[in-house]
This record gives C-alpha cells, structure tokens and sequence, in this order.
C-alpha cells in the first residue's frame, strides 16, 4: 500500500509493476512526483527525467512512450 495514483481526482492504489499513462500523479514513499511527458516534479522542485529511467526514493521509474512503470530497485 505504498503506492498511489490519482487518475481523473480520484485516488487509487497502484502496487509496484503497474503502468500508468503518463500525467498520473504517483505517490511513492509519500513524496509526490507528477510526470507530464518527460517532466518530473518532486515536492516543489521540478526537472528534465531522463527518457527511459530515473532513481526516486529507491524505486525506478520506466518512461516508456506514454507508459510509466515503477518497480523496486
């Protein structure tokens, strides 16, 4: 239960290994990280993520086309 998503204002549980389109808002470790395209925003700092992997609070993110996966390290 320690992922979230937030899918058109509602929230749901999304458990590690399952995409998301991108745009979602993930929770992951109670840090927020919106991605919009290949855009990343964790708390109040935004940035440039990398096309195919970022390292965010031990977990890594997979920007795949329009799909985004998390999954532990």
């Amino acid at each position: 239960m320690w992922h979230r998503k937030m899918v058109a204002g509602n929230w749901g549980i999304a458990p590690c290994h399952k995409e998301m389109a991108a745009g979602h808002k993930i929770i992951i470790d109670g840090h927020r990280i919106f991605i919009d395209r290949h855009k990343k925003m964790i708390g109040r700092h935004e940035k440039i993520v990398p096309c195919h992997k970022e390292m965010a609070d031990g977990h890594k993110i997979i920007i795949d086309g329009h799909k985004i996966m998390a999954q532990p390290l």
